[in-house]
């Protein structure tokens, strides 16, 4: 047993060496190509964060930009679902092919080659330096770490159709939550057969695909991709990221065509967190279904997979999430919702945030199987996370004397300028590009409208707010403002 256990530890250390040597030639190549134009991140953060990686570093932080594609509802496409603000192409004005080989992707290539993460990727960037690496969204791209001529990877969220709305969502990815708490009718799709059939020129060439919604199986176009897929490239991973309440015949059959990959989204690890935080959703439903794909899973050889969403609904119920994957024998991931403001943990005060840590700290989470040591892990990982919330959060409440001095009206203006900044003088509809004719009105009637409905609140909102990164700033008031 000693033996075996010497020879485990040199073979790793063996491991930690020849990656440790493969980083530096590639960090060394990277230092000779920096300029002025880029600003990588630290050195030590990408060091752990490459160690940090299931295959050890790789020639590139983030594969995204050199073999993906991200189709959003608008039908814009991005190389990540977390960057939708770099844009490399729109499918209502350009083809695939142009998209995919134009100018604009290989720009934002360039500079992740460099570490630098300042074109949409902050979130990234964010997550990668508080050490919550395993929630990082670029870390799933190395599970294709491929680069060729033609993507490899295609994600998609093409429509909104929803029979959820989740309090976290908003209209553009929820038609039934645009319903219930907008009062308005879902957005149309851009997407049509031509879509479909331009794909065909890439399908041959996929590895893996994502399909997200809206709930994916109430979306008819995509039935129309897995089937072509199924077709011309049935060897590759279809990774379907449902609510869990949709399972009738017509999923049944097409799940039996295929391979697919399961992950059912949870948002609350009881019946009654859950139910609160996705409306018009069933617990005992999902867990029934879950079972069901588990056994597909199994019998696929495929993977089930379920995210959970902590907000401060479920933040006490963080480590049960990882109890509950193991259940199922699923891997546990842990999201973090930065948007909206109102139920995101990370705008919490330090003092309610150093109460979740302690509370986190005395948790015992079970690590006997592979899977289990897995999400325990995500835990710990997510552990991390609040950790650095913590030591931020105090850096802000630092400058709140000096904005608590301002009147309401002082703190409105001083977020209205940086707005306007950020948005480069114009302002417009996310979704449909709808451009507001007087900026500086736009956001002030939003702040003093919430001003007048809760003047207390929305004055401890606005000094809250002012010590934000903008980028957080403008997502939460042009889409999630009325939750607050």
């Amino acid at each position: 047993m000693e033996s075996l256990k010497n020879n485990k530890y040199l073979i790793n250390t063996l491991k930690y060496i020849r990656d440790y040597k493969s980083y530096l030639i590639n960090y060394k190549h990277i230092n000779k190509k920096q300029n002025k134009k880029y600003n990588p991140l630290p050195v030590q953060d990408v060091i752990e964060y490459n160690f940090a990686r299931f295959n050890g570093p790789q020639k590139y932080i983030c594969f995204a930009p050199f073999n993906s594609m991200f189709f959003d509802i608008r039908g814009k496409v991005v190389v990540c679902n977390q960057n939708r603000e770099y844009i490399i192409g729109d499918i209502n004005e350009q083809n695939l092919h142009d998209i995919w080989f134009g100018d604009k992707r290989k720009t934002i290539s360039e500079y992740i080659e460099n570490h630098d993460f300042n074109l949409g990727c902050q979130k990234c960037a964010d997550t990668i330096i508080s050490k919550n690496l395993n929630g990082l969204p670029a870390i799933s791209y190395d599970s294709t770490p491929v680069i060729e001529k033609y993507p490899v990877r295609l994600e998609f969220e093409i429509s909104s159709t929803c029979n959820l709305a989740c309090v976290m969502c908003n209209g553009f990815i929820s038609s039934t939550y645009r319903k219930h708490f907008e009062k308005k009718e879902a957005y149309p799709t851009v997407y049509n057969s031509s879509f479909v059939e331009q794909l065909t020129e890439f399908i041959p060439h996929l590895k893996y695909t994502k399909f997200a919604g809206g709930e994916p199986f109430l979306i008819d176009l995509y039935y129309d991709i897995w089937n072509k897929m199924i077709e011309l490239n049935p060897e590759c991973g279809i990774h379907v990221q449902t609510n869990g309440l949709v399972l009738n015949n017509k999923v049944k059959n097409i799940l039996e065509k295929g391979r697919f990959y399961i992950g059912v989204s949870l948002d609350g690890a009881s019946k009654k967190t859950f139910e609160n935080i996705r409306l018009y959703g069933n617990f005992d439903r999902v867990l029934k279904n879950i079972a069901y794909f588990k056994d597909y899973c199994e019998r696929k050889k495929t993977v089930l997979n379920i995210p959970f969403t902590p907000t401060r609904e479920s933040m006490y119920e963080v480590h049960l999430f990882a109890e509950l994957a193991n259940k199922y024998n699923a891997t546990a991931f842990f999201n973090v919702v930065w948007e909206p403001h109102a139920i995101a943990i990370w705008t919490l005060d330090s003092t309610e945030l150093k109460e979740l840590l302690l509370f986190y700290e005395k948790q015992q989470i079970r690590s006997k199987t592979y899977t289990e040591h897995k999400n325990k892990l995500q835990f710990e990982y997510f552990k991390n996370q609040v950790g650095k919330w913590i030591k931020d959060a105090e850096k802000r409440e630092l400058s709140y004397p000096d904005f608590e001095k301002l009147t309401n009206y002082e703190l409105i203006e001083k977020l209205t300028e940086k707005l306007i900044k950020y948005d480069n003088g114009i302002v417009k509809n996310w979704f449909t590009g709808e451009i507001q004719s007087n900026p500086k009105e736009y956001y002030y009637n939003i702040f003093n409208r919430k001003l007048q409905e809760k003047p207390t609140v929305t004055r401890k909102l606005l000094i809250k707010m002012n010590t934000y990164d903008i980028e957080r700033v403008h997502i939460d008031v042009n889409n999630y403002f009325h939750l607050h």
